[in-house]
Protein backbone atom coordinates (compact mmCIF):
# COMPACT_ATOMS: atom_id res chain seq x y z
CA UNK A 1 0.00 0.00 0.00
CA UNK A 2 0.91 3.27 -0.52
CA UNK A 3 0.42 6.76 1.15
CA UNK A 4 0.08 9.88 -1.71
CA UNK A 5 0.64 13.30 -0.59
CA UNK A 6 -0.96 16.55 -1.58
CA UNK A 7 2.53 17.36 -3.93
CA UNK A 8 1.99 13.50 -5.47
CA UNK A 9 4.63 11.98 -3.60
CA UNK A 10 4.25 8.75 -2.22
CA UNK A 11 5.59 6.95 0.47
CA UNK A 12 5.51 2.55 0.73
CA UNK A 13 3.77 0.85 3.88
CA UNK A 14 4.46 -2.55 4.16
CA UNK A 15 1.60 -4.98 5.32
CA UNK A 16 1.62 -7.27 7.79
CA UNK A 17 -0.49 -9.82 6.90
CA UNK A 18 -2.74 -10.25 10.04
CA UNK A 19 -6.72 -10.80 10.32
CA UNK A 20 -7.25 -6.95 10.84
CA UNK A 21 -5.56 -6.76 7.19
CA UNK A 22 -7.63 -9.18 5.90
CA UNK A 23 -11.18 -8.23 7.15
CA UNK A 24 -9.94 -4.48 5.93
CA UNK A 25 -8.23 -4.96 2.23
CA UNK A 26 -11.33 -4.62 0.04
CA UNK A 27 -12.12 -1.46 1.93
CA UNK A 28 -9.17 0.18 1.42
CA UNK A 29 -9.11 -1.29 -2.15
CA UNK A 30 -12.75 0.78 -2.62
CA UNK A 31 -10.97 4.38 -0.68
CA UNK A 32 -8.09 4.49 -3.05
CA UNK A 33 -10.64 6.17 -5.57
CA UNK A 34 -12.04 8.81 -2.75
CA UNK A 35 -10.11 11.47 -0.57
CA UNK A 36 -8.47 11.07 2.06
CA UNK A 37 -10.44 13.73 4.18
CA UNK A 38 -7.77 15.58 5.69
CA UNK A 39 -8.22 19.00 8.50
CA UNK A 40 -5.93 21.45 9.41
CA UNK A 41 -6.03 20.05 12.87
CA UNK A 42 -5.24 16.68 11.77
CA UNK A 43 -1.62 17.99 10.67
CA UNK A 44 0.05 17.85 14.34
CA UNK A 45 3.32 19.46 13.22
CA UNK A 46 1.50 22.55 12.13
CA UNK A 47 -1.87 22.96 13.92
CA UNK A 48 -1.61 24.35 17.23
CA UNK A 49 -3.36 22.24 19.48
CA UNK A 50 -2.79 24.24 22.97
CA UNK A 51 -4.03 27.28 21.42
CA UNK A 52 -7.11 27.09 23.79
CA UNK A 53 -8.72 30.19 21.91
CA UNK A 54 -8.57 28.84 19.00
CA UNK A 55 -9.90 25.68 19.46
CA UNK A 56 -13.20 27.05 21.68
CA UNK A 57 -13.70 29.83 19.07
CA UNK A 58 -14.04 27.03 16.21
CA UNK A 59 -16.32 25.42 18.69
CA UNK A 60 -18.38 28.46 19.57
CA UNK A 61 -18.64 28.98 15.30
CA UNK A 62 -19.60 25.25 14.65
CA UNK A 63 -22.60 25.14 17.81
CA UNK A 64 -23.89 28.88 15.78
CA UNK A 65 -24.14 26.58 12.61
CA UNK A 66 -26.01 24.10 14.28
CA UNK A 67 -28.39 26.29 16.67
CA UNK A 68 -26.46 25.06 20.14
CA UNK A 69 -25.48 26.98 23.28
CA UNK A 70 -22.22 27.17 24.06
CA UNK A 71 -20.41 28.61 27.61
CA UNK A 72 -17.48 30.14 26.01
CA UNK A 73 -15.76 30.44 29.32
CA UNK A 74 -16.29 27.00 30.38
CA UNK A 75 -14.51 25.88 27.55
CA UNK A 76 -11.68 28.59 27.83
CA UNK A 77 -11.65 26.77 30.88
CA UNK A 78 -11.35 23.28 29.96
CA UNK A 79 -14.19 22.68 32.22
CA UNK A 80 -14.45 18.90 32.03
CA UNK A 81 -17.82 18.20 33.43
CA UNK A 82 -19.50 21.01 30.77
CA UNK A 83 -17.13 18.92 28.12
CA UNK A 84 -18.82 15.89 29.34
CA UNK A 85 -22.19 17.47 28.47
CA UNK A 86 -21.02 19.02 25.25
CA UNK A 87 -20.24 14.92 24.51
CA UNK A 88 -23.48 13.92 25.28
CA UNK A 89 -25.43 16.81 23.07
CA UNK A 90 -23.17 15.48 20.21
CA UNK A 91 -23.70 12.17 21.28
CA UNK A 92 -27.71 13.12 21.01
CA UNK A 93 -27.99 14.97 17.92
CA UNK A 94 -25.29 13.74 15.41
CA UNK A 95 -26.73 13.48 12.65
CA UNK A 96 -24.30 13.17 9.66
CA UNK A 97 -23.72 16.87 9.29
CA UNK A 98 -19.65 17.44 9.37
CA UNK A 99 -20.21 20.69 11.03
CA UNK A 100 -21.55 18.48 14.12
CA UNK A 101 -17.99 16.06 13.22
CA UNK A 102 -16.17 19.46 13.40
CA UNK A 103 -17.57 20.39 16.57
CA UNK A 104 -16.68 16.89 18.50
CA UNK A 105 -13.31 16.94 16.93
CA UNK A 106 -12.39 20.01 18.73
CA UNK A 107 -13.85 19.42 21.98
CA UNK A 108 -11.59 16.21 22.19
CA UNK A 109 -8.30 18.88 21.19
CA UNK A 110 -9.68 20.74 23.96
CA UNK A 111 -9.64 18.32 26.72
CA UNK A 112 -6.06 16.94 25.57
CA UNK A 113 -5.10 20.62 25.23
CA UNK A 114 -3.20 20.67 28.40
CA UNK A 115 -2.69 17.14 28.72
CA UNK A 116 0.58 14.94 27.08
CA UNK A 117 -1.98 13.61 24.84
CA UNK A 118 -1.90 16.94 22.60
CA UNK A 119 2.21 15.59 21.58
CA UNK A 120 2.92 14.90 18.16
CA UNK A 121 3.00 11.21 18.34
CA UNK A 122 1.17 10.08 15.59
CA UNK A 123 -0.46 10.85 12.02
CA UNK A 124 -4.44 9.80 11.23
CA UNK A 125 -5.25 8.84 8.18
CA UNK A 126 -9.64 9.04 7.78
CA UNK A 127 -12.18 9.31 5.73
CA UNK A 128 -14.78 10.05 8.01
CA UNK A 129 -17.85 9.64 7.01
CA UNK A 130 -17.06 8.80 3.69
CA UNK A 131 -15.91 5.89 4.77
CA UNK A 132 -18.84 4.71 7.23
CA UNK A 133 -21.07 1.99 5.22
CA UNK A 134 -17.32 -0.32 4.86
CA UNK A 135 -16.82 -0.73 8.65
CA UNK A 136 -16.45 -4.43 9.83
CA UNK A 137 -17.42 -6.16 13.02
CA UNK A 138 -14.55 -6.52 15.35
CA UNK A 139 -14.14 -9.50 16.89
CA UNK A 140 -12.78 -9.03 20.35
CA UNK A 141 -10.18 -12.15 20.05
CA UNK A 142 -8.84 -10.10 17.52
CA UNK A 143 -6.68 -8.04 20.55
CA UNK A 144 -4.76 -11.17 20.69
CA UNK A 145 -2.83 -9.02 17.94
CA UNK A 146 -2.79 -6.29 19.86
CA UNK A 147 0.19 -4.51 21.69
CA UNK A 148 0.34 -0.74 23.71
CA UNK A 149 3.94 -0.17 22.62
CA UNK A 150 4.42 0.61 18.76
CA UNK A 151 7.54 2.30 16.97
CA UNK A 152 8.08 4.78 14.52
CA UNK A 153 6.60 4.32 11.04
CA UNK A 154 4.29 1.59 12.47
CA UNK A 155 0.98 1.60 10.84
CA UNK A 156 -2.31 0.62 13.49
CA UNK A 157 -5.80 0.65 13.62
CA UNK A 158 -7.32 1.85 17.40
CA UNK A 159 -10.64 1.62 18.88
CA UNK A 160 -13.12 4.58 17.65
CA UNK A 161 -16.34 3.79 19.10
CA UNK A 162 -18.93 6.78 20.18
CA UNK A 163 -18.26 6.92 23.33
CA UNK A 164 -14.94 6.53 26.06
CA UNK A 165 -13.45 3.52 27.30
CA UNK A 166 -14.02 3.13 31.04
CA UNK A 167 -10.68 4.57 32.17
CA UNK A 168 -10.90 7.95 30.24
CA UNK A 169 -14.64 7.81 31.82
CA UNK A 170 -13.45 7.58 35.44
CA UNK A 171 -11.06 10.12 35.11
CA UNK A 172 -13.01 12.39 33.02
CA UNK A 173 -15.32 11.90 36.13
CA UNK A 174 -18.44 11.01 34.75
CA UNK A 175 -21.11 9.69 37.03
CA UNK A 176 -20.64 6.38 39.07
CA UNK A 177 -23.91 4.73 37.23
CA UNK A 178 -24.03 1.75 35.53
CA UNK A 179 -26.32 2.25 33.19
CA UNK A 180 -24.59 5.41 32.05
CA UNK A 181 -21.70 3.39 31.74
CA UNK A 182 -23.74 1.02 29.66
CA UNK A 183 -24.33 4.05 27.48
CA UNK A 184 -21.09 5.79 27.09
CA UNK A 185 -18.40 3.50 27.43
CA UNK A 186 -17.80 1.09 24.44
CA UNK A 187 -15.21 -1.99 23.88
CA UNK A 188 -14.15 -2.61 20.78
CA UNK A 189 -17.14 -3.10 18.44
CA UNK A 190 -16.70 -1.77 15.02
CA UNK A 191 -13.12 -2.36 12.59
CA UNK A 192 -13.32 0.87 10.99
CA UNK A 193 -10.19 2.04 8.09
CA UNK A 194 -8.77 4.61 9.88
CA UNK A 195 -5.28 3.96 10.33
CA UNK A 196 -2.31 6.33 11.79
CA UNK A 197 1.34 6.25 11.39
CA UNK A 198 3.67 6.31 14.54
CA UNK A 199 5.52 9.69 13.57
CA UNK A 200 7.56 8.49 16.89
CA UNK A 201 7.92 5.52 19.32
CA UNK A 202 4.71 5.17 21.43
CA UNK A 203 3.89 3.43 24.81
CA UNK A 204 0.45 3.12 25.21
CA UNK A 205 0.53 1.57 28.22
CA UNK A 206 -1.67 2.41 31.19
CA UNK A 207 -1.61 1.45 34.98
CA UNK A 208 -3.59 2.34 37.56
CA UNK A 209 -4.24 0.42 41.24
CA UNK A 210 -7.13 3.20 41.67
CA UNK A 211 -8.89 2.86 38.38
CA UNK A 212 -8.97 -0.97 38.80
CA UNK A 213 -10.24 -0.37 42.31
CA UNK A 214 -13.24 1.47 40.75
CA UNK A 215 -13.64 -0.67 37.36
CA UNK A 216 -14.16 -3.67 39.92
CA UNK A 217 -17.47 -2.95 40.60
CA UNK A 218 -19.20 -2.72 37.23
CA UNK A 219 -16.29 -4.66 35.12
CA UNK A 220 -18.92 -7.98 34.98
CA UNK A 221 -21.80 -6.22 33.92
CA UNK A 222 -20.35 -4.28 31.35
CA UNK A 223 -18.52 -6.92 30.12
CA UNK A 224 -21.83 -9.11 30.50
CA UNK A 225 -23.77 -6.01 28.40
CA UNK A 226 -21.79 -5.94 25.98
CA UNK A 227 -21.43 -9.86 25.46
CA UNK A 228 -17.20 -10.36 25.92
CA UNK A 229 -14.91 -11.99 28.27
CA UNK A 230 -12.90 -8.92 29.78
CA UNK A 231 -12.17 -5.79 28.85
CA UNK A 232 -9.04 -4.38 31.23
CA UNK A 233 -6.66 -1.61 30.88
CA UNK A 234 -4.02 -3.30 28.13
CA UNK A 235 -6.90 -3.97 26.13
CA UNK A 236 -8.71 -0.44 26.29
CA UNK A 237 -5.30 1.13 25.16
CA UNK A 238 -4.17 -2.11 22.72
CA UNK A 239 -3.82 -0.53 19.11
CA UNK A 240 -3.24 -3.64 16.07
CA UNK A 241 -0.47 -2.69 13.76
CA UNK A 242 -0.98 -3.69 10.03
CA UNK A 243 2.25 -2.71 8.68
CA UNK A 244 5.16 -0.16 8.22
CA UNK A 245 5.87 3.20 6.73
CA UNK A 246 9.67 2.92 6.13
CA UNK A 247 10.81 6.64 5.21
CA UNK A 248 9.55 8.05 8.25
CA UNK A 249 11.51 10.94 8.40
CA UNK A 250 10.84 12.15 4.79
CA UNK A 251 7.49 12.13 5.57
CA UNK A 252 7.74 14.19 9.17
CA UNK A 253 9.64 16.65 6.77
CA UNK A 254 6.52 16.85 4.17
CA UNK A 255 3.95 17.35 7.14
CA UNK A 256 6.14 20.16 8.73
CA UNK A 257 5.80 21.55 5.33
CA UNK A 258 1.88 21.69 4.93
CA UNK A 259 2.28 18.77 2.27
CA UNK A 260 -0.39 16.34 4.12
CA UNK A 261 -1.98 12.80 3.12
CA UNK A 262 -4.09 12.75 -0.05
CA UNK A 263 -5.02 9.30 -1.03
CA UNK A 264 -3.71 6.11 -0.88
CA UNK A 265 -2.95 3.06 -3.34
CA UNK A 266 -3.18 -0.29 -3.07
Amino acid sequence: MQLILSDKSSFDIDIKQNRVWDKLKHGYKHLQHVPIQFYPWDNKLKFNRSNVKQLVDTIVKSAEQLNVIIDPLLCEQCDQPYLNYLHEVYERNYNGDKTWLILHDHIHLLENALSSNSSNTSLSIDWRDLAGPLKKDFKHNMLEQGTTRIYKGDVYVRWQELGKVPYNYWKDKEPNNINRIKELCKPWLILRHTFCVALHDVDFTVESDSFNIWWDQYHNDFCMHYNIPNWDLKQMHSVIVLGNLQDIDSLNVKLSQDIVPDRIKI
